[in-house]
């Protein structure tokens, strides 16, 4: 009857190594998958780097097409006011033609 009540023991203790075992695993189980949460956490903070970067390389396009818009505006000012040299230029001879009109 001992005997049977120390197989017993032997194997209630055996069966409480065996759930050690398994608790050991889940924990090693939950490791491995608290190491891929931070494997795809990281993973998604390199996609979110790479959205930064895009969205600062959109802000040095826009600022490029801004000093675009400033060029050919700086341009189009040039273009006036060489025009307005050309009427300045042409003002001697609206005053020839003003002159031959009066003496007529």
């Amino acid at each position: 009857m001992l005997a049977r009540r120390d197989a017993l023991d032997i194997m209630l203790a055996r069966c409480d190594a065996l759930d050690i075992m398994l608790a050991r695993r889940d924990a090693f189980d939950l490791m491995l998958a608290r190491w891929d949460a931070l494997e795809l956490m990281l993973a998604r903070c390199d996609t979110l780097d790479i959205m930064l970067a895009r969205c600062d390389a959109l802000d040095i396009m826009l600022a490029r097409w801004d000093a675009l818009v400033i060029m050919l505006a700086r341009c189009d000012t040039l273009d006036i006011m060489l025009a307005r040299c050309d009427a300045l230029d042409m003002m001697p001879a609206l005053y020839d033609a003003i002159d031959m009109m009066l003496a007529m």
